[in-house]
C-alpha cells in the first residue's frame, strides 16, 4: 500500500484516507445533491414532516449513533449487517422522535429550526 509508505511505523494514520474532511466525501455529496435535484418527487404530508425535521435529525443523529454502536458493537451472535441495519434505523428514528419532541417545545424549537 502506497501510505505504508509515508507512515512507516504508525498505522493509526493510514486512517487518514477515510476521513469524513477530504475530497472523496465532497464528491459523493456533490454528486448525491446532483441526483436528487432532479428527482421529481410528488408533495405529501409526509415527506413534509421529514424534512420539517431534518435539521434537528442531523445534529442528534451522531450521539445517538455512537451510543447505539456501543451498545451493539459488543453483542457477539449478531451479524454485522444486522449490526449496522439496527443502528441506523433505531438512529434515525429516535433522532426523528427527539426532534418532534423538541419542535412541541417553544423553548427548544429554536434550537433544532
Amino acid at each position: 500500500m502506497t501510505t505504508q509508505n509515508y507512515y512507516p511505523g504508525n498505522y493509526a494514520n493510514l486512517e487518514v484516507i477515510w476521513y469524513f474532511c477530504n475530497i472523496n466525501v465532497a464528491f459523493m455529496t456533490i454528486a448525491i445533491f446532483l441526483v436528487v435535484q432532479k428527482l421529481k418527487i410528488p408533495e405529501s404530508k409526509w415527506i413534509k414532516r421529514l424534512s420539517s425535521a431534518t435539521f434537528g435529525i442531523y445534529l442528534a443523529h451522531f450521539i445517538l449513533v455512537q451510543a447505539l454502536t456501543d451498545i451493539f458493537l459488543p453483542i457477539p451472535h449478531l451479524p454485522a449487517t444486522l449490526k449496522i441495519f439496527s443502528i441506523a434505523i433505531l438512529g434515525f428514528s429516535l433522532s426523528f422522535l427527539i426532534t418532534k419532541l423538541m419542535d412541541s417545545n417553544s423553548i427548544t424549537r429554536r434550537f433544532i429550526k
